[in-house]
């Protein structure tokens, strides 16, 4: 019995002791676990320190944002709001910094990162006072000690920029062209005026994922940028279209920039933002190649981390670096094409560039007014848009000017380009608002920028184009300086906007070309939309031009040297409905003033600047008529008049336009641009007919009627008038 019960009694014993022995084992796994996973929290925390070191706060914020002892340590929570601040995340780093103040540690960083974030939330005077309080518990010789002063200081500049009347409206581009991801360095294209080129890190770009050097990394890796365009049709952003593989790379592809024709663009790779290969690719179309992409010899060298390059003309070309002499960070440079080489680069001097970085110079067609972007403290924060105007008469630039509000925001602020209009620009930001990263925003400007709208060969501050604008040698070897004249057009919504003081400025600078050349001959033409009754059209549109012609007569031009030319809607150079829709560009386009010269003189240049539409946004009968202006071609004169002109006739032909000299005081209504004279003939028998109108038909050469001591000489060369001749003489 003893035996028995002292073997039930071990049993038992024994049971206990396996269960004691399994729960010491089970919580020595769970000790030896818990001990693995701390430390492996602790690793995963060194690293995360690391990463911030090195600037990959998205890395580490995603370690801190995933580990479960974060909320209770308020120094795991101070490194994750500095993290959230980096990655431009304020309001979630504010959080954390609230959070962070309840554990009442006195962390002095809550006072800076607090004033930094309140920066970005334009909230100057409290950021201010925040920043102050971290300098008062920190010692002058902490690393960020001055930097903090600046910061201060910036507040200062920007409550007093804040207070500036603003001058422009800005708005995003839009999802179509901007993505959760990055979207930077817009340009322009040269050759149609409604699309826009760029480079963007959007999902599924050339190459797929890859890490910081370069190489495939699905799990950690972003995206390269690659170069897109599209299409700004009827309102709206057409759907990106990207590179072909040849251009665009298993690199970042960054557009640089066109030469003056357009059929070479300028790009840059690189794989760390840092350093730069610069290639060039000639277009047979945009959008198609006829050869493969070289690397280009220019005077920025990307091995060194020269960027943001921006061609003036084929000639002349500006561009940012921190490795040639300056005066600190980047500065602004630029470089001559002469002798079939790039000079030596030039830096644009103290007026320009600071200690600050200086970058993305974009100078207008002018050649006078600069803009770039800077990190310099008179901003709101980041980089900011500044812009400066080279002031002939001291020979320097003048102190630059904050672009304001709302272009420039607390955050960055870059690549700005005006639009050949100078009525819109391009830029862009990672301003709060936007669809991630950083978008590319356009901007609407209150009154036009007419800086844009002047052209030179070569900017004032060259000291060339002081001297010697531009220089050709004659036939005896001697050198003529030759001045270029520009002939912008003049745009306009109502009457009112004629003499706009944009356009009168223009007017101004016209009329002076003219009186130092008295040879010249000077065309107006006058265009505009249908908008009211056939004849009352013209008859406006003349009125419109002769407005402009009584402006020119009291700056002392001589009437005599003038010749009008009354459109209306009959030439438009932007058709008014596309696929039976109202155009905009159409509205913005037609109603305009152009102008061209005549019996030009030998030593000067003249420039014709017309917008340069493309596509369905070019109307073929302007193109017929500025051809039809540049050769032979018959027309009809089917009234004159002192008053206006009224018959069925004008709503039946649209080629029709008013014509008045101070020779011929009457107002002569002209149809038509034949280039054939049985056409004309035809024409004029046909409306003769049934208008019972009496036409007289009138050669036209070189946009005048030719005179008839011509006639016997130019038909050598023309069958068409010898036909005139025969018939009509």
């Amino acid at each position: 019995m003893r035996t028995k019960a002292f073997s039930l009694m071990n049993v038992t014993d024994l049971n206990k002791i396996l269960r004691k022995i399994s729960i010491v084992l089970s919580m020595t796994l769970i000790f030896m676990s818990l001990s693995s996973l701390s430390k492996l929290h602790g690793q995963n925390i060194v690293q995360a320190k690391k990463w911030m070191k090195e600037g990959f706060y998205d890395k580490a914020l995603d370690v801190f944002s995933k580990n479960g002892k974060t909320e209770k340590n308020p120094d795991l929570i101070m490194l994750r709001a500095i993290c959230y601040y980096h990655t431009n995340q304020i309001d979630k780093c504010l959080a954390d910094l609230r959070l962070q103040e309840s554990f009442y540690t006195g962390d002095p960083l809550l006072w800076k990162y607090n004033g930094l974030c309140l920066i970005k939330k334009e909230k100057y005077e409290d950021a201010s006072k925040n920043l102050k309080k971290y300098l008062s518990l920190s010692k002058s010789s902490q690393d960020d000690y001055q930097n903090i002063i600046l910061e201060i200081r910036r507040c200062g500049k920007a409550l007093q920029l804040s207070r500036k009347n603003q001058d422009a409206f800005v708005e995003n581009a839009g999802p179509i062209v901007n993505s959760s991801e990055n979207e930077w360095r817009p340009v322009y294209s040269p050759n149609f005026q409604d699309r826009l080129y760029y480079s963007s890190n959007k999902k599924g770009s050339t190459g797929g994922k890859r890490n910081q050097k370069g190489l495939v990394d699905d799990e950690e890796g972003q995206y390269y940028a690659d170069m897109y365009y599209s299409d700004f049709k009827e309102g709206n952003w057409s759907e990106p279209t990207t590179f072909l593989p040849l251009l665009n790379t298993p690199k970042h592809d960054l557009i640089g920039d066109f030469n003056g024709e357009g059929n070479i663009l300028y790009y840059g790779l690189t794989t760390d933002f840092v350093f730069f290969e610069y290639y060039s690719d000639t277009f047979s179309t945009e959008y198609h190649y006829d050869k493969s992409a070289v690397k280009v010899a220019l005077p920025l060298t990307g091995e060194y981390g020269d960027k943001d390059l921006f061609i003036f003309n084929d000639s002349l070309l500006f561009f940012t670096s921190r490795h040639l002499p300056g005066y600190g960070g980047y500065d602004i440079f630029y470089s001559k094409f002469k002798d079939g080489k790039w000079l030596s680069p030039v830096n644009l001097g103290p007026e320009v560039n600071t200690s600050f970085d200086e970058v993305s110079p974009f100078i207008t067609k002018g050649g006078s007014t600069l803009y770039f972007a800077s990190d310099r403290i008179d901003g709101f924060g980041g980089f900011d848009i500044f812009r400066t105007a080279y002031q002939n008469n001291n020979k320097k630039w003048a102190d630059a000017i904050n672009m304001g509000k709302p272009v420039n925001s607390p955050w960055d602020e870059n690549h700005f380009l005006l639009a050949a209009d100078g009525m819109s620009g391009v830029f862009s930001s990672n301003k709060e608002g936007g669809y991630g990263g950083i978008d590319i925003y356009i901007t609407y400007f209150k009154e036009q920028k007419i800086e844009q709208l002047l052209f030179v060969d070569q900017p004032s501050f060259l000291d060339s184009i002081q001297v010697k604008p531009i220089v050709e040698g004659d036939s005896s070897g001697s050198k003529i300086q030759k001045k270029l004249l520009r002939l912008p057009s003049l745009y306009y919504v109502n009457n009112d906007d004629l003499l706009s003081n944009q356009n009168i400025a223009l007017l101004s600078k016209l009329s002076e070309n003219l009186l130092i050349y008295p040879d010249t001959r000077l065309t107006i033409y006058a265009h505009s939309n249908a908008e009211t009754n056939r004849d009352m059209e013209l008859y406006l549109s003349l009125k419109r031009a002769e407005t402009i012609l009584s402006f020119l007569i009291q700056k002392g031009v001589d009437p005599y040297r003038m010749v009008v030319k009354a459109c209306g809607s009959s030439f438009p150079i932007s058709p008014p409905f596309i696929n039976g829709i109202s155009s905009n560009v159409a509205e913005k386009n037609n109603k305009r003033i152009d102008f061209s010269l005549i019996s030009i003189a030998a030593d000067i240049k003249v420039n014709e600047e017309r917008n340069n539409l493309s596509g369905v946004y070019l109307d073929d009968r302007y193109v017929l008529f500025r051809k039809a202006e540049d050769t032979l071609v018959f027309r009809l004169l089917i009234a004159q008049t002192q008053q206006m002109f009224r018959s069925e006739l004008l709503n039946h032909y649209q080629e029709i336009y008013i014509e008045k000299t101070q020779n011929e005081p009457t107002n002569h209504y002209l149809l038509g641009q034949f280039a054939f004279y049985d056409e004309a003939l035809h024409t004029k028998t046909t409306i003769e007919q049934q208008y019972n109108v009496k036409a007289v038909l009138i050669p036209y050469y070189k946009g005048k009627p030719l005179a008839r001591e011509l006639y016997g000489y130019m038909s050598k060369t023309m069958p068409e008038l010898q036909k005139f001749m025969l018939r009509e003489e």
